[in-house]
């Protein structure tokens, strides 16, 4: 009798979780996926209130809804070396922000 193994074959080791924050937390340990987890809550709650309470800038909003479409999209999917620097820079822009209107 035959088994079926839907296309994986035993003793092939598969590194590809196809999910970045599973893949975090496999190469980078558990307490590195809590932190980056908590930092981007931090943000995307700090960044809502700066949206909704403080009238922020239209720029600053878009490189909000750039950065969630990016996190929506790594639930799904592994990130891609050409657009994770990209999403780095417009995390820092956004921290920027963030900073900026809590001095005023």
């Amino acid at each position: 009798r035959q088994v079926e193994t839907f296309g994986w074959e035993p003793g092939i080791l598969i590194d590809k979780p196809h999910n970045t924050f599973i893949q975090i937390g496999i190469h980078s340990g558990l307490i590195s996926l809590i932190v980056i987890l908590i930092g981007l809550i931090l943000l995307i709650t700090k960044s809502a209130k700066n949206i909704l309470y403080n009238n922020a800038n239209y720029e600053y909003s878009l490189v909000i809804v750039a950065i969630l479409g990016f996190l929506l999209s790594s639930i799904f999917n592994d990130s891609i070396l050409a657009i994770t620097p990209i999403v780095y820079i417009f995390l820092g822009i956004a921290v920027k922000g963030i900073l900026k209107s809590e001095d005023k």
